[in-house]
């Protein structure tokens, strides 16, 4: 955490830049702790895999992330 806080807040980089994995996973991290630690919801990622497999492939990236966003927020 501590890395990704250097890295993009105090040196204005962007986040697609960055080589580092772990510090890309951050955010799905914390949106794990949420949801199972906070709602409870011990098989969010379970459940929200389960939902995207069975979803209509998005024509672009974008469409991807926006997706991403609204399934994960019905799941949880």
């Amino acid at each position: 955490m501590k890395k990704l806080l250097q890295k993009f807040w105090l040196l204005s980089k962007d986040h697609p830049s960055h080589n580092d994995v772990f510090v890309k996973l951050v955010p799905f991290w914390q949106l794990e702790l949420y949801v199972s630690n906070v709602l409870g919801q011990k098989d969010f990622y379970k459940d929200l895999h389960e939902v995207i497999r069975n979803s209509e492939n998005e024509p672009t990236n974008g469409h991807h992330q926006l997706e991403f966003v609204k399934i994960a927020s019905d799941v949880a």
